[in-house]
Formats: structure tokens, C-alpha cells, sequence
């Protein structure tokens, strides 16, 4: 997990994660 630099696509984020 990377810093949350788009909180706004946080659940993106976890999805390419």
C-alpha cells in the first residue's frame, strides 16, 4: 500500500494494490 496521494480513488488504489 502507497501513500494516498488520490484519496479520492483510494478503492482504485486498494484494487491495484
Amino acid at each position: 500500500y502507497c501513500e494516498p496521494s488520490w484519496q479520492h480513488s483510494s478503492s482504485l488504489k486498494l484494487e491495484i494494490t
